[in-house]
């Protein structure tokens, strides 16, 4: 996988990057909590978390990213931008410590949604899929 994401997208507080070595422990805790998986399959098992989180990082797939704080360089969340079901769709899960702090922004993802280049050179136009509660 070469190519994505490479210069990583960096916005005003968070930079988009391939899955990397070190994000396991972040990327496990978002796949088995509750609340973040509520909305989207809900959560699951330690072992199946640990080896997704494994795969993510050793081989990545083109489209995944996790969502970087840049300001403590912490993992906010994670997604993926896919053809899912039609047009390119930009999906994304945030840690609970990131919630209500304005990493959900909608205009602020979707600005980082129309500077993401899809495969074939066009761009993300299509709506972003969360699981962020109504209120964030």
């Amino acid at each position: 996988m070469t190519g994505w994401l490479q210069p990583h997208l960096e916005g005003d507080r968070v930079r988009l990057r391939p899955p990397a070595r070190g994000d396991e422990p972040e990327l496990i805790e978002m796949a088995t909590d509750t609340r973040v998986r509520r909305y989207i399959g809900g959560p699951v098992d330690q072992a199946t978390a640990a080896a997704v989180a494994a795969r993510k990082v050793s081989t990545p797939v083109w489209g995944e990213f996790v969502i970087v704080d840049r300001a403590t360089s912490e993992v906010a969340g994670s997604g993926s931008l896919a053809r899912k079901r039609g047009p390119w769709e930009i999906s994304y899960q945030l840690r609970c410590c990131f919630w209500h702090k304005g990493y959900a922004n909608p205009p602020v993802l979707h600005q980082m949604g129309a500077a993401v280049p899809c495969q074939g050179g066009e761009r993300c136009r299509s709506g972003l899929m969360a699981n962020l509660p109504p209120d964030l």
